[in-house]
């Protein structure tokens, strides 16, 4: 089911994980994706498993503090922000 949120969530977590091992080039174009398309598929998330969200928010704002990215993870943080 490579257009489920399920998918796009693994995909967010690899890109944690190559975070992880300061693989930061090849991490951000999997967790940025990986955000969309859970944001994308929102309504399909059950209840219990919502917390993917914010989650994978929280990965992007990781890497670009740890990439020593501060403008990038700043960006990241307010647009996380509820309305």
């Amino acid at each position: 089911m490579p257009e489920s949120w399920e998918s796009f969530n693994c995909e967010s977590m690899l890109g944690g994980s190559l975070e992880s091992q300061k693989k930061y080039t090849e991490a951000e174009p999997l967790l940025v994706s990986g955000y969309g398309g859970v944001m994308q598929r929102e309504a399909a998330i059950p209840l219990e498993n919502r917390r993917v969200l914010s989650e994978a928010g929280e990965r992007i704002i990781q890497l670009y503090q740890n990439w020593e990215k501060p403008e990038k993870a700043a960006t990241w943080r307010e647009r996380l922000q509820p309305k």
